[in-house]
């Protein structure tokens, strides 16, 4: 069973006994044991950490740092004695399940790679964005320049809650040639990767609509495309870019990214390969510097093209927690996750339309 709830509500374990909870935050890389997801992880000093995660290596290259030797030590002795119904055998279990959250969950989605991520160290907070200022030009000798004094917009953080329920009953247990937890641990982080891009996509939506032409048509002689994809680019990359912005980045639905890839103005700078034509982050031909992130999540016949620096991908804490059903014989994982994508400016870019 896997069920998907975007809201702030719980899902209910009342009929369970909760008896493992974990959190693992973004801002240190570190689990944690208990439920935390309140907590301020700049100041960690009171909590126990049980492991560093290092996303970036596999499993034998050091992605795990134990932090906590002798809690990991007991599970050991426990499950050497075959003993396994114990809070600490219990709890490597669920680190097993938040590390594979954690790393399966952006595996069939891309938007995510459309912002600036940050790790957020509390479910509330405010970030302050240093606004641009034109330099003093030609200035004479012995004149002073003017002074700008530095100002900040203040974006603040709010992150919300995206929760996945997993459950597994006894007697998927007594049956030794089906894994109960694999599949549904790859469906729950897909899901979770799912809310989080759509949640990204309604973000993208609040740049400002600019209409074009179709990346599809052909003209009268039906041999050569209408109108060229450069050209839309061009007079808005130079419209944000005179606001002070760098355009680096431009995020498509898979049919927009093909009509852009067939469209003649553009076939001499790229290859039409299988790989290229499906989801993914790409370099945009044509159009050096500028990264093309194409994900079904976004709208169809919409591109939005913007500064990557401006938009933000808040990441809060993952809490699981673990428990027992008794009276229906399962055992029942509920995940947690904090996230909210930030537009922090919406000058520094646009949503072109109508394109497909």
């Amino acid at each position: 069973m896997v069920v998907i709830d975007n809201s702030t509500s719980d899902i209910s374990m009342s009929t369970s006994n909760s008896r493992v909870a974990l959190t693992y935050s973004p801002y240190t890389g570190k689990i944690y044991l208990g439920s935390l997801a309140s907590e301020d992880f700049r100041r960690d000093a009171n909590l126990i950490p049980l492991i560093k995660v290092n996303k970036d290596k596999r499993l034998g290259e050091g992605r795990y740092e134990v932090l906590y030797a002798e809690y990991i030590r007991q599970a050991e002795r426990h499950l050497q004695a075959g003993v396994l119904d114990t809070p600490h055998v219990q709890t490597l279990t669920s680190v097993q399940i938040l590390d594979m959250i954690i790393g399966e969950e952006y595996r069939q989605y891309y938007l995510q790679e459309g912002c600036t991520r940050v790790p957020v160290p509390k479910l509330e907070l405010r970030v302050p964005i240093a606004n641009k200022y034109e330099a003093s030009e030609k200035v004479p000798p012995m004149v002073e320049p003017n002074v700008l004094n530095t100002k900040f917009t203040m974006v603040e953080f709010n992150l919300w809650k995206n929760v996945v329920a997993l459950a597994v009953e006894d007697e998927a247990r007594l049956r030794p040639s089906v894994d109960p937890f694999a599949s549904q641990i790859k469906t729950a982080a897909t899901a979770l990767g799912r809310a989080v891009a759509k949640q990204i996509a309604e973000e993208l939506n609040k740049f400002d609509d600019v209409a074009k032409e179709s990346w599809s048509a052909l003209g009268a002689s039906d041999n050569f495309s209408a109108y060229n994809p450069l050209d839309h680019i061009a007079a808005e990359y130079s419209n944000i870019a005179d606001k002070g912005f760098n355009v680096d980045t431009i995020v498509m639905h898979p049919r927009t990214w093909a009509a852009y890839q067939s469209n003649t103005f553009i076939k001499g700078y790229t290859i039409l390969t299988p790989e290229r034509l499906g989801m993914g982050v790409f370099p945009l031909p044509g159009w050096p510097g500028i990264t093309a992130v194409v994900d079904s999540v976004f709208t169809q016949g919409q591109a939005a093209l913007y500064d990557k620096k401006t938009f933000l991908l808040g990441e809060g804490p993952t809490v699981i927690e673990q428990g027992r059903d008794i009276d229906k014989g399962m055992d029942k994982y509920v995940i947690r996750q904090w996230v909210q994508p930030l537009l922090t400016s919406k000058d520094a870019g646009v949503r072109l339309t109508n394109i497909f």
